[in-house]
């Protein structure tokens, strides 16, 4: 077990995600509220080695690049950032569409994919290099509250209000 000193937040600000580098040696973590941080952290020292500072909302969606190289990070606003990992600087600031829930995935060429569901309840998949977006069809009655996609990006799988689960392949 490993115990973080100091601790990931402040009372009443607990870490709303997580997201392990594809080498298993760094951890981001996303806070739950606007204007929380990214924080890196180091898994094999326990210690935190950087702080994401430039998102104002809450960050909904991270991951990182195949090579781990990069952090893309999606906050609720629409407001996505491709991050260094070594020097914790956006390297890059795109605008997608304002969401409620969100997941994402590097494609086979490392180009970010994101997935998002908003108060429309569509579930879009967005690319923020060229602005593109193709929606899925409609499926739930009620807000999606959560949404995760397959690292390959082939399948979704989204819950909403409604208390359905669905499958899109």
């Amino acid at each position: 077990m490993l115990l973080l000193h100091p601790p990931l937040a402040k009372p009443g600000e607990p870490p709303a995600a997580l997201w392990i580098s594809p080498d298993e040696q760094r951890l981001a973590i996303g806070g739950s509220q606007s204007g929380i941080p990214v924080k890196i952290l180091d898994l094999q020292t326990g210690r935190f080695v950087g702080n994401l500072l430039a998102h104002g909302g809450v960050v909904t969606a991270a991951g990182f690049s195949p090579d781990g190289k990069h952090l893309l990070t999606v906050e609720q606003a629409g407001v996505t950032r491709l991050w260094g990992v070594e020097d914790f600087k956006a390297a890059a600031t795109f605008k997608i569409p304002a969401h409620i829930a969100a997941a994402l995935v590097f494609d086979s060429d490392s180009n970010p994919v994101v997935f998002i569901s908003g108060m429309d309840r569509m579930v879009k998949r967005v690319h923020p290099l060229d602005s593109t977006s193709e929606t899925f069809e409609r499926g739930h009655r009620d807000l999606v509250t959560a949404l995760k996609v397959d690292p390959a990006g082939k399948r979704v799988v989204t819950c909403g209000r409604d208390r359905q689960t669905i499958i899109w392949d």
